[in-house]
């Protein structure tokens, strides 16, 4: 019962608060129902690292690729990131669990008309569609690492210079140009969507926030981008 009511929870806040598509809910949905039936006996709440490593074996004694088993694990961690993020735990279990190796591959640069397809594919009449596209034309036109991107702070921008101040790797700073397309993403977010916000008050000059007031986090920024190219694929 304490299984079904995670799940249900779970369910909800992939499917309507991260609006992930039917697919990818259903992936989701189905490697931590089967995790769930083989860890029936302990609540969710009680799972440690040990519980996850015997379940890792299980399925490799069946022969699964380690493909699907990353993406098995992959599912675990959403789940337990989930319950994180509720404040229904404090401590990962899935923490220095790593995931199987499937091989390498070299780097893939996208080309303007993918990144091109990638904004346009954006649903802005949806909550976040606004952020989520700027947060993209941010990242790709200024060129930004993750970690420089969730602390930017709305002073960084100078509009009428043209330009960001970006803090990075070790507090070296640098300057990028802002674009007339990132300027105008960046200002029908911050004049039409996050002005409409209650916002926490450490994060006033956060310029990216989630939908409790929050700075991003770099864990939600990978789930942003994820779910984007699960719509076009």
């Amino acid at each position: 019962m304490v299984w079904e009511i995670s799940l249900t929870n779970y369910y909800k806040y992939i499917s309507i608060e991260r609006n992930l598509s039917p697919n990818s809910v259903e992936s989701y949905m189905r490697d931590i129902t089967q995790f769930s039936k083989f860890t029936h006996k302990t609540p969710p709440l009680k799972i440690k690292r040990k519980h996850i490593l015997d379940y890792i074996n299980h399925i490799n004694e069946h022969s699964i690729s380690a493909r699907s088993q990353a993406r098995i694990l992959s599912s675990i961690r959403s789940f337990y990131n989930f319950l994180i993020f509720e404040n229904k735990l404090k401590i990962d279990p899935c923490e220095h669990i790593h995931s199987p190796k499937i091989g390498s591959k070299i780097p893939i640069t996208l080309t303007v008309q993918e990144i091109d397809q990638i904004i346009s594919s954006i649903d802005l009449s949806k909550e976040n569609g606004e952020r989520n596209r700027a947060i993209i034309e941010c990242l790709y036109s200024c060129g930004l690492r993750v970690s420089e991107l969730i602390t930017l702070k709305i002073s960084n921008l100078l509009f009428e210079e043209k330009i960001v101040h970006v803090i990075g790797k070790g507090d070296k700073q640098r300057i990028v140009p802002l674009s007339k397309t990132l300027t105008k993403y960046l200002n029908n977010y911050i004049n039409f969507i996050r002005v409409k916000q209650k916002i926490n008050q450490h994060a006033t000059d956060i310029l990216f926030l989630n939908r409790r007031g929050n700075s991003i986090s770099r864990i939600m920024i990978f789930n942003i981008i994820k779910d984007i190219i699960f719509q076009i694929i």
